[in-house]
């Protein structure tokens, strides 16, 4: 199955209906007009004709191309040419490949925990379906990044999770995520410095990350301090086009659920977070060290600088999971900081690419059918109200699956969640 019809199935253009996105459903308010009828032609031709055409789908096609070819054609065989990089390849450690197996599969998973803390009441297996399916698309579609999201939604959705419980657990693990990414480069050229003197370009690295972690630690302790922030920018929401009414009460109400699951489910988090981080940065070192890079050519925390700027290379979406732009950002990185063989740094970069890469589309095409079959005789979402309020409470420091009390039963009762649960 190709990446696209997977897309295609799960928005509903496929001929399944099993997880269509209906308008109201949206995370984001109804797109529709005030009575609840769609834009006319004239208002969508408007609106097409104000973006910048820069901005349109064949164009940003074009411009990943380009950046993928200029990266495998030009940028990697500037550092060595391939026929160096496979002779490096044939010189993998074998003791080291089990242990490589290992931390690559948990890789795999580590997403997952980390929306089990966020997400009360959410199993394991859905998780991971999630994960691998929306990894996929993240990682084989352009603009992917934003359709997972919607999809992820989606799909949590289906299973009965209500619209509040999703909405929290995608801005909380995003924001942990974020901060974890920006805190990287100051530890990471910290480390480094006690070693040797730190290159002006890891230090602009670190100084990027650290003005806009504290720009969104400043967002974060605004929007969780009170109820002004939310009225504000709830405010600037409800004069918007297109997106509904009734922002200022729902984002308070959003601000007081998040607070709530961030004190009871704050450290959990947190820690899945940094252990999946850890678990990637592991992956790389074990990739490097396999294929005969030693801690004298390139240390572990020269390994972690090169890991934490390439993270921060990828912000910008040039290309479907950053393919191309990670490759020759992380080998530049990390022949910068060392003074390894680079055809040995660029296989360990292709190795370390293809199982946090290109290992997840085809997870992703195996996940779709095992998620749709899952799925298949569940029920609508029509309780999603109950559900939400009941994860609400779950947030609030109710274990639903250690309590015995009527509203984890009426979760297991009235929701698709408690079917699939059963099953």
């Amino acid at each position: 199955m190709r990446g696209g019809s997977v897309v295609e199935e799960v928005l509903g253009m496929g001929g399944r209906p099993d997880i269509a996105i209906e308008p109201g459903d949206l995370p984001f308010g109804d797109p529709r007009n005030g009575n609840g009828l769609p834009p006319d032609a004239n208002e969508r031709e408007a609106d097409a004709s104000q973006r910048a055409w820069w901005t349109s789908a064949p164009i940003q096609t074009i411009v990943g191309l380009v950046v993928v070819g200029a990266a495998f054609v030009w940028g990697l065989p500037s550092f060595a040419s391939y026929g160096q990089v496979w002779a490096a390849l044939g010189d993998l450690r074998l003791e080291l490949a089990l242990a490589l197996v290992v931390v690559g599969a948990l890789n795999l998973t580590a997403p997952s925990w980390s929306q089990l803390a966020a997400l009360p009441g959410l199993r394991f297996r859905p998780a991971l379906l999630v994960d691998w399916v929306t990894s996929a698309v993240t990682n084989a579609v352009p603009g992917g990044s934003a359709l997972a999201v919607g999809l992820t939604w989606s799909m949590y959705r289906r299973i009965g999770f209500g619209r509040g419980a999703v909405a929290r657990s995608i801005v909380v693990t995003g924001v942990w995520d974020i901060f974890m990414k920006l805190s990287l480069p100051l530890l990471a050229v910290a480390w480094l410095s006690t070693e040797r003197p730190v290159g002006p370009g890891l230090i602009q690295a670190a100084a990027v990350g650290a003005a806009f972690f504290v720009v969104v630690a400043v967002l974060a302790a605004v929007l969780a301090i009170g109820p002004t922030a939310s009225a504000v920018v709830g405010a600037a929401l409800d004069r918007l086009p297109g997106v509904g009414d009734g922002w200022i009460e729902r984002l308070d109400s959003m601000r007081a659920d998040t607070l709530a699951l961030v004190r009871t489910r704050g450290l959990r988090l947190t820690f899945w977070t940094l252990a999946g981080h850890l678990n990637v940065y592991l992956l790389l070192v074990l990739c490097l060290r396999s294929v005969g890079v030693t801690s004298t050519e390139l240390s572990a925390a020269g390994i972690l600088a090169a890991f934490a700027f390439g993270r921060l290379v990828t912000a910008l979406p040039l290309t479907p999971g950053g393919l191309g732009v990670m490759e020759l950002g992380l080998t530049g990185a990390l022949a910068a900081v060392g003074s390894a063989d680079e055809a040995a740094v660029v296989a360990a970069v292709l190795i370390f690419r293809f199982a946090t890469f290109f290992l997840t589309i085809p997870l992703g095409l195996i996940a779709w059918p095992l998620w749709t079959r899952s799925t298949r005789r569940l029920p609508p979402p029509e309780h999603a109200d109950v559900v939400d309020a009941v994860e609400g409470s779950g947030a609030a420091g109710v274990d639903l699956r250690s309590s015995g009390s009527s509203s984890a039963d009426v979760a297991s009762t009235h929701s698709p969640r408690g079917a699939l649960r059963s099953r």
